[in-house]
């Protein structure tokens, strides 16, 4: 997602909230679903529109930048109950 790339994933887990709408997901086990999900990956326009959704989730929500804050919060949080 970082790199900027189409995801395509099954649904199951936390793949929902990893991937948001910043990605196509398929059932898991449904081979159907996920080569249409694939081919629709080939149109050149939504392959860009999904990458550049799946790097705008993946910095607001997994860089460094979001990430040290989010820990530093949920360390300094913990500390604190003791």
């Amino acid at each position: 997602m970082m790199a900027g790339a189409a995801v395509v994933a099954t649904d199951v887990g936390p793949n929902r909230w990893a991937l948001g709408a910043a990605g196509l997901r398929v059932p898991p086990g449904d081979a159907a679903a996920l080569s249409a999900a694939l081919r629709r990956c080939l149109d050149p326009g939504l392959r860009a529109e999904l990458g550049a959704r799946a790097n705008a989730w993946a910095r607001a929500r997994f860089s460094v930048e979001a990430l040290v804050p989010a820990f530093a919060a949920f360390l300094h949080e913990r500390l604190r109950d003791r």
